[in-house]
């Protein structure tokens, strides 16, 4: 049976970082490139669904909260977009159509043209707590008109038009740094070369909460992960945060 790959950032239903027509633009050029069109679809899902459980296993352990991320209370599936670092941006729809959000605040906000393109849009609040509340689309194209002062997000058909009132939240599609780990992490999986696992990753980390110094057994999960990967990890993912309760 074929698998659903469903790459929405922020979806409660994604399973991937990236669709697999994404992951197969990345890999043109490369020297891996034949292999990988080689496959058959549903092999190429399958690999980017597995790649995506273990880099998440990994940023669910760096990340605070461990097991469950929320937007205004919306559960998203997996750790990343995380919530409060600049991967998104929250808002008030002035007008709309069932493909379209217009706001004015928005184009104040400066985003360039095709920011949030490949990114989604949550109406995760309406003016009368009916559809499309809890709606999250892919977004196709963002814009902004400097005569009318408006940006424009376009995005898959919603079931009902977002009207002016409406909460909404635009996600950011998975930054390059991401794109790059996810992808090399894919191809990992794909040749299933478990002989280049670092197993020297399972050793201690130590970090600081700004109060006090912690040395912990780094996570598991970091040795699963190929040597690419890890390294653009490290540099991107800071060391875990600790929440005082």
């Amino acid at each position: 049976m074929a698998v659903t790959l469903i790459a929405t950032p922020g979806s409660s239903a994604a399973n991937s970082y990236m669709a697999v027509a994404d992951v197969t633009s990345w890999f043109e050029g490369r020297a891996s490139e034949n292999k990988w069109t080689d496959l058959t679809a549903d092999q190429k899902a399958r690999h980017a669904i597995s790649a995506t459980r273990q880099i998440d296993a990994v940023l669910r352990n760096q990340f605070t909260p461990l097991l469950n991320v929320t937007y205004f209370n919306y559960a998203q599936a997996l750790a990343w977009p995380w919530p409060n670092d600049g991967f998104y941006h929250s808002g008030t729809a002035n007008s709309g159509g069932t493909t379209t959000i217009l706001d004015t605040t928005l184009y104040s906000a400066g985003y360039p043209d095709d920011y949030f393109n490949g990114g989604s849009v949550l109406i995760y609040q309406s003016t009368d707590r009916k559809a499309p509340e809890s709606e999250i689309k892919d977004i196709s194209d963002f814009t902004r008109d400097v005569d009318n002062v408006t940006a424009t997000i376009t995005m898959e058909e919603m079931d009902v038009a977002p009207e002016s009132g409406d909460y909404y939240v635009a996600i950011i599609p998975p930054p390059e740094w991401l794109k790059d780990a996810f992808c090399e992490q894919v191809w990992f999986v794909a040749t299933d070369n478990k002989g280049i696992v670092d197993k020297a990753a399972q050793g201690n980390v130590s970090f600081s909460d700004g109060k006090k110094n912690f040395n912990m057994a780094r996570y598991s999960a970091w040795s699963g992960l190929c040597h690419e990967t890890q390294a653009i990890l490290r540099a991107w993912v800071p060391a875990p945060r600790i929440v005082r309760t």
